[in-house]
């Protein structure tokens, strides 16, 4: 009878399933997107940021505009009294 408390571990497992693990692949993609993500911010230049741009032409206004008439004052009465008038 086999001393199954001194047997070493692990021997017994099948050679071709331990050979393809997750972590390799895993890092590999994520070491691609990083790469990728950083060589586009290298390459192409986008001075927004990302940020959502509008451009629309705005209607000219005029350099000078005329000056508005100046306002009336009203008349003072010959006994000094100001006289007030509504428009």
């Amino acid at each position: 009878m086999p001393d199954d408390y001194s047997a070493p571990l692990g021997l017994d497992r099948d050679r071709r399933a331990m050979r393809w693990r997750i972590w390799p692949i895993a890092l590999a993609l994520s070491l691609g997107l990083v790469g990728f993500v950083v060589g586009w911010a290298i390459v192409f230049h986008d001075p927004d940021g990302g940020q959502p741009v509008l451009r629309q032409q705005l209607p000219t206004v005029p350099a000078v505009l005329p000056a508005p008439p100046p306002p009336a004052e009203p008349a003072d009465d010959p006994s000094g009294q100001v006289i007030i008038r509504d428009p």
